[in-house]
């Protein structure tokens, strides 16, 4: 076993648990103003058009952010800028929860498919992120 190269497959896994986290960072800012099947379908389009593309710009050895010398070990701008922004303007564009729901707000409730959705997204993502950050 040559320890210098890692798996293709190991390289995967990492890379899918930063896509899901920053996933999951999203879903924190529009749950209780979307529904579960329009948010999979933003997830997917969101996922495929935003995330990959900057994904690719920093971590893949061809992307003009790494060619420039951008180094992003724990996913700082791929993750966290990249949710938080695309957060900050789902929100903006979604307006507040109690326009969705004005019912939401007096009875305190909680919408349980995001919920489970965001914990499992953040479990499996954290799993990754603990395991590959020692090889970065």
């Amino acid at each position: 076993i040559n320890a210098l190269t890692i798996p293709s497959l190991s390289v995967v896994a990492f890379q899918s648990a930063f896509a899901t986290i920053t996933v999951a960072v999203i879903s924190g800012a529009v749950v209780g103003r979307m529904k579960l099947i329009p948010y999979m379908i933003f997830v997917f389009l969101w996922s495929t058009l935003c995330y990959d593309q900057m994904a690719r710009w920093i971590f893949s050895r061809q992307g003009w952010l790494n060619q420039m010398g951008t180094i992003d070990f724990a996913g700082g701008m791929v993750v966290h800028f990249a949710s938080g922004i695309s957060g900050l303007t789902a929100t903006t564009i979604l307006g507040s929860r109690s326009d969705f729901d004005p019912d939401a707000l007096k009875t305190g409730q909680t919408h349980l498919p995001f919920t489970v959705l965001g914990t499992g997204m953040l479990w499996v993502g954290w799993m990754g992120f603990n395991g590959g950050s020692a090889l970065a």
